[in-house]
């Protein structure tokens, strides 16, 4: 376990202030490079705070802002509407240039290392979204309660199926879902789970019933620690295993 970290911000496409959250090892080479994406309330506190644990474990993690461009760029829990209207002004193909941008950035950062990619709600989304239009970049992926993955109806900007376009994606996939979701009801995840097995692709997916999402935050009131420390251990095992393969 790493002791001491820094983290700071970097500008972004045109010169954007606080465009991305990095936080790195202070004194250490990482293991590798993890792109966070967050979920409709913005890129807040708990995300910031997730990310400094992935440091802490020896990873760099960079968030970007994928609102910046907007005027409201945070939005509080108790503000769904907000956080709605805000995810609804995102359009995949803007996201996956803003997301390339970061990913970018966090090669410069952490020079040779694999690089992977994290997402949690709608970042879960776009998470998988990347993995596929960046298949040589990107060594790992995980997808936390991610709605909306094969396309659906949440936005009217959300046009493309995640699912289809990771036909040939050869980066494993880690997805966690939970069972108290309405935007991804359990025969929704049926049909991802049976999508991905015919592509023949390497992935796994968690079920957690009775959670909801935001359970990985602890603090909030979605917080589910049993179910929260088991997906961490699951995150952490597959970064490992792209960080640290093992030998021939």
């Amino acid at each position: 376990m790493v002791q001491s970290v820094t983290t700071r911000w970097l500008a972004g496409p045109e010169g954007a202030r606080g465009f991305a959250y990095l936080v790195r090892p202070e004194s250490e080479r990482p293991l590798a490079g993890v792109l966070v994406l967050h979920e409709a309330f913005g890129l807040n506190s708990d995300l910031r705070a997730w990310c400094d644990r992935l440091a802490r474990h020896g990873y760099a993690a960079l968030a970007p802002d994928l609102y910046w461009r907007g005027p409201d760029r945070l939005a509080g829990y108790d503000e769904r509407p907000k956080a709605i209207a805000m995810l609804k002004s995102l359009p995949d193909e803007r996201v996956l240039e803003d997301a390339r941008h970061a990913l970018d950035l966090l090669r410069a950062e952490v020079g040779d290392v694999p690089l992977a990619v994290a997402g949690l709600r709608i970042g879960g989304r776009y998470a998988l979204l990347l993995t596929a239009r960046e298949r040589s970049r990107i060594a790992a992926a995980v997808s936390y309660y991610g709605p909306g993955i094969d396309g659906g109806t949440i936005s009217p900007l959300w046009t493309i199926d995640a699912i289809q376009e990771l036909s040939s994606a050869s980066a494993p996939l880690l997805l966690f879902f939970v069972g108290d979701d309405p935007t991804v009801p359990a025969a929704e995840v049926d049909a991802i789970d049976a999508k991905l097995r015919r592509q023949a692709v390497a992935y796994e997916i968690v079920r957690y019933p009775g959670v909801r999402p935001g359970f990985v935050f602890p603090g909030r009131d979605t917080y589910a620690e049993r179910e929260a420390e088991d997906a961490w251990r699951r995150t952490i095992d597959l970064l490992e295993r792209i960080a640290r393969p093992p030998s021939s």
